[in-house]
């Protein structure tokens, strides 16, 4: 982040073609006591009424989360 590059880069991959695409985004940090597992923090998908959005992830040992800023702002 610090070089201005983004944060997150997650790789879709269809079960039998393999990777797909990749979707980046720049992170918003978010200031978390530490966490003892891998932990996501979501929200309903209110837009199309079933699902959810991710809108956070924060790693074990971290002190960081590490917000998903909106589609928009992705890269």
């Amino acid at each position: 982040m610090a070089r201005g590059e983004p944060c997150t880069t997650v790789r879709l991959v269809g079960p039998t073609v393999g990777p797909t695409e990749d979707a980046a985004c720049d992170c918003v940090p978010v200031r978390r006591n530490v966490v003892d597992k891998f932990t996501l923090r979501t929200r309903p998908n209110t837009e199309v009424g079933v699902g959810c959005v991710l809108m956070e992830y924060q790693f074990v040992g971290d002190t960081e989360g590490h917000g998903v800023p909106s589609a928009s702002n992705a890269h």
